[in-house]
C-alpha cells in the first residue's frame, strides 16, 4: 500500500553510539526524523535538531535498528566514522534546545507524545523537517498526533517566524473513558497580549494554555477525526528560556 512507500530500516554498524545530528551524514531525499520501535509497542522518534518523543534522542545505540522515510526519487543515506558519538548511551535520554510544545496523553500507565517545534528553515506545510506518526502496535498505548495536509505527524516542524496558526490534533484511544492531554512548553515566551488555546471541537470547551497545561475530556464514542484544535494568535516570540 502507498502508506508503506518510502520506509526503510537502517542499522548502526558501529560498536559505539552514532549521532543523528552529526554533519558526517549524507541525507538525500530523506526525512529528518528517525523512528525506533520500542519493546512496549510504541515508537521513539527524533528529528534532526530535536527534541524527540517517547524518549527519542540524537544518539543511536550500537547495533540499534531504526526507520527513516524516503521523501523523493533516488534517496540516499550514508555515513562516515565522524558520526560516532563519544557518549556511550542507551538511545533513551532527554535532549533538545529547539523551542517547542510537547503534547502527551496517558492510558493504563502508557504514554504517547507528539511535538510542535519552531525550527529554522521549516515551513508551516508538510516538508522534510516533519516526522510522520506511526501508530502504536500495542492497543493499550494511546496515540496522539497533529494533522498537516491530511498527514498525521508526530513531529510538526513550523517556521520559527510563525506568529499565528490553527493545528488539528488527534487523540485516539482503544476504549471510551476520561483522558487528559498535557502540554509542556520549552523555549517559548508567550506575551500577555497573545492567545494560545486548545479548543475541544466536540464540546466547544476552550483551555487557555497560557494559564493551564492540561485538558481533561471524555471519550464516549470512538472516532479517527481530530478532536482538538491548537490555536495561536500573534504576539509570539521565541527565547531560550523554558516556560512550563
Amino acid at each position: 500500500p502507498t502508506s508503506e512507500d518510502g520506509w526503510n530500516m537502517v542499522g548502526n554498524p558501529y560498536p559505539s553510539s552514532i549521532d543523528w545530528d552529526s554533519p558526517y551524514w549524507t541525507k538525500t531525499n530523506i526525512g529528518s526524523t528517525i523512528y525506533i520501535y520500542k519493546e512496549d509497542g510504541a515508537y521513539a522518534t527524533y528529528p534532526a535538531g530535536g527534541p524527540g518523543t517517547n524518549g527519542g534522542t540524537k544518539d543511536i545505540a550500537s547495533s540499534q535498528g531504526f526507520w527513516v522515510k524516503a521523501t523523493g526519487f533516488n534517496p540516499a543515506l550514508s555515513m562516515t566514522e565522524g558520526v560516532k558519538s563519544s557518549t556511550d548511551v542507551s538511545f533513551l535520554k532527554t535532549t533538545g534546545p529547539i523551542p517547542h510544545m510537547k503534547l502527551s496523553v496517558t492510558n493504563n500507565g502508557y504514554q504517547d507524545e507528539a511535538i510542535v517545534r519552531f525550527y529554522p528553515g521549516a515551513s508551516d506545510s508538510l516538508d522534510d523537517f516533519d516526522g510522520y506518526k506511526l501508530m502504536n502496535s500495542n492497543t493499550q498505548i494511546p496515540n496522539i498526533s497533529t494533522v498537516v495536509n491530511n498527514a498525521d505527524l508526530v513531529i510538526n516542524s513550523m517556521s520559527d517566524s510563525t506568529d499565528e496558526f490553527s493545528i488539528p490534533i488527534k487523540a485516539l484511544f482503544e476504549d471510551t473513558g476520561t483522558y487528559t492531554i498535557q502540554i509542556t512548553k520549552s523555549g517559548l515566551v508567550i506575551p500577555s497580549n497573545s492567545i494560545l488555546v486548545l479548543e475541544d471541537l466536540l464540546t466547544g470547551n476552550i483551555t487557555d494554555l497560557t494559564v493551564d497545561s492540561t485538558c481533561t475530556f471524555t471519550v464516549s464514542s470512538l472516532s479517527n477525526s481530530p478532536r482538538f484544535m491548537l490555536h495561536l494568535q500573534k504576539g509570539f516570540t521565541l527565547s531560550s528560556e523554558d516556560v512550563k
